[in-house]
């Protein structure tokens, strides 16, 4: 009903053989195609994630003109019969699948709108994730501790993604007790030496630009990202210190706040100075 009249002679088996082939060379030659563009990418080592985008459209573009060249031409596919007579059915299945079209369209939104890129750092659901590879239904992540997450497309559109890579700088909270006969003075100065003596830790460090950047960004004043001590709390048994500090990137949060600590341990021991 909807093949054209010249799809039911003879050569129909051989129509539905063609048609096979084309389908799973368009797959080959797409993936073929995008798989070498993004390692050239790689090899020139290019930033600029435009450039994957566009290899991504234009894997999808084989896919679109592969299968629309095995609906039509070879297999002689009336599609505008097919649609007239779908009907009520395609609605009932648009409704069921729903939730895949959602994520289809979210990949879309994605891919234009660009919230996120592969290879940037992000956070959602609690979890930091490197970007690996953002698709038309799902995004494929890794922790920093190597899990991998597949994560629906529509989840990024309806909920909250933190961009760690768009950002500039991100701030540490290290929260450090100290005993009430320690001299909290003393003890501040200790753990600021600590911090400024750190090349992890603004000042010292600084966030790496391109030459593009550079030229087109306004230099922030680092004073304001300077490393602060605040007394948090005081209670009969403590006094809780709130050290602040800032640095570049989210990949190694976690050791410069190890580094820190045991340089303060150190210079606490070193002056006489009790962690509460």
């Amino acid at each position: 009903m909807f093949l054209m009249p010249d799809a039911l002679s003879l050569s129909f088996v051989e129509r539905i053989l063609t048609f096979i082939f084309v389908f799973f060379t368009t797959l080959v030659a797409g993936n073929a195609v995008y798989t070498l563009i993004i390692r050239q990418l790689q090899l020139r080592a290019v930033k600029f994630s435009g450039y994957y985008f566009l290899a991504k459209l234009l894997l999808y573009g084989i896919y679109a003109f592969g299968f629309f060249y095995g609906f039509t031409v070879v297999l002689n596919f009336n599609v505008a019969e097919f649609a007239a007579s779908f009907g009520l059915i395609s609605l009932a299945i648009a409704f069921s699948a729903q939730q895949t079209i959602q994520n289809y369209i979210a990949g879309i939104i994605i891919m234009v709108d660009r919230p996120f890129r592969e290879r940037d750092y992000v956070e959602h659901a609690g979890t930091v994730c490197k970007v690996i590879d953002i698709g038309l239904r799902r995004t494929r992540m890794r922790s920093l501790d190597g899990r991998i997450f597949i994560v629906p497309n529509s989840a990024f559109v309806t909920g909250t993604v933190i961009n760690y890579t768009e950002g500039e700088y991100i701030r540490c909270v290290v929260p450090i007790p100290i005993s009430h006969d320690s001299d909290v003075e003393k003890a501040m100065a200790v753990i600021m030496e600590a911090c400024v003596e750190n090349h992890e830790i603004v000042p010292r460090v600084s966030r790496k630009m391109s030459a593009l950047e550079t030229l087109l960004t306004i230099p922030k004043d680092m004073k304001k990202l300077e490393p602060k001590i605040f007394i948090k709390e005081i209670n009969k048994d403590r006094v809780l210190l709130e050290l602040w500090f800032w640095t570049d990137g989210i990949r190694r949060r976690e050791v410069i706040i190890s580094h820190v600590l045991k340089e303060t341990k150190k210079r606490f021991e070193k002056n006489g100075i009790k962690f509460g």
